[in-house]
């Protein structure tokens, strides 16, 4: 697996582990969430810290926010989950029924979304029921309750 460095934290991880953004001549910056995309690009952790630093650095124009990056995260995985269900390389209950490129997207994405709603604070002390950003696993809590 290719090794790429974190513009923020100066890290380096595997090329999957982190997040490609590249340079869009019309948008600025643009995810780059295939890992596949044209041009020249960089690398950052999906992480709060690396995330929240990028956003105050000239790599981000227009400004990343971590809200959007997750929704665009969330999107992507929702995309990539009806086409694992179109062509039966999932089934319904989120089971991976066949390893590919777009199946291996969706467990990548999932643990993402997971890691980030486990290194959430809460902001107060009732807020311990916060949503979470990943709706796969609200619907795992509520069914736990």
């Amino acid at each position: 697996m290719p090794v790429r460095l974190c513009v923020q934290c100066r890290t380096r991880a595997p090329r999957n582990e982190l997040l490609r953004l590249h340079a869009d001549a019309q948008n600025g910056n643009s995810f780059d969430l295939t890992l596949r995309g044209e041009g020249r690009g960089f690398y950052v952790h999906v992480e709060p810290a690396c995330l929240k630093g990028l956003s105050r650095r000239r790599y981000a124009s227009p400004p990343l926010t971590t809200a959007n990056v997750l929704a665009q995260i969330q999107q992507q995985l929702d995309q990539d989950k009806i086409t694992a269900q179109k062509f039966k390389w999932m089934d319904d209950g989120g089971g991976i029924q066949n390893h590919n490129r777009v199946t291996r997207r969706i467990q990548r994405f999932r643990g993402w979304l997971a890691n980030f709603d486990r290194s959430r604070k809460p902001d107060t002390p009732n807020d311990s029921d916060h949503e979470s950003v990943n709706p796969d696993l609200n619907e795992a809590s509520n069914a736990r309750q």
